[in-house]
């Protein structure tokens, strides 16, 4: 799937090779048997040696929601033979995440998740089934004035960025903290008349979010962009 508008280009399994039965993304597991993220980063890079994929441009890679790609206990057994045991829900895919870098810094969604190249890779096969995100690298750059008021920063960024954090109904109430912000990269899309869309690459603020437990979901970043156009359009309640 190539997009030449956007410079994008994306590769995915030939559905007419698929399996007629659906790939399920988790597979019960008595043992929970997963395979290590240094063994899957070796199978994305492989792949892209293979096919002359450039990585220049990206960073390190990791392997991309770490805290779900682990086995998920599903039940107890209550079984006196297998007391010892518990069934698992183990994943079948993992991804890779090339973060890309711009002028030496990394690149962020508004979400907080940091945006690249994504390899994914299926486990039990231990082989390459797609590639997303592939572009050309070429840019256009604009001045635009920046936000300097740090009170308002920072009310942006502890309200949860500019379209701040909604928690889901009924969470309990815990008190995290944000540390010092990185200068990063924001992947922005601008909105126009007829429903063009224009991808841009804004200055931001990333605050790191403690948490006090993995088991809360909380976004790992807080991203608050430093253009003041667009958090005049996004905050004008602040």
């Amino acid at each position: 799937n190539i997009n030449f508008e956007e410079g994008v280009m994306n590769i995915g399994q030939n559905w007419n090779t698929w399996p007629t039965e659906p790939m399920p993304m988790m597979a019960e597991s008595s043992g929970g048997v997963t395979v290590p993220d240094g063994e899957i980063i070796s199978i994305a890079n492989n792949f892209l040696a293979k096919y002359g994929i450039d990585r220049a441009t990206y960073g390190e890679p990791f392997v991309a929601n770490n805290d779900w790609g682990r086995p998920m206990p599903l039940m107890e057994t209550s079984s006196a033979k297998e007391q010892s045991s518990t069934a698992y829900y183990a994943p079948m895919m993992a991804t890779v995440t090339y973060p890309l870098e711009l002028d030496g810094r990394p690149v962020y969604e508004d979400g907080g998740h940091q945006f690249g190249l994504q390899i994914t890779v299926a486990l039990k096969e231990r082989q390459v089934v797609s590639a997303y995100n592939m572009m050309t690298q070429r840019y256009d750059a604009s001045k635009y004035v920046l936000e300097t008021d740090k009170e308002r920063i920072e009310t942006i960024a502890e309200r949860g960025g500019v379209y701040g954090y909604v928690p889901p109904a009924g969470t309990k109430a815990i008190t995290v903290e944000l540390g010092n912000p990185e200068m990063v990269w924001m992947r922005h899309f601008q909105w126009r008349e007829g429903g063009e869309q224009t991808e841009l690459f804004v200055p931001a603020f990333a605050f790191p979010v403690s948490r006090p437990t993995n088991d809360i979901n909380l976004p790992k970043m807080i991203l608050v962009p430093l253009v003041k156009v667009r958090i005049s359009t996004k905050t004008q309640a602040v």
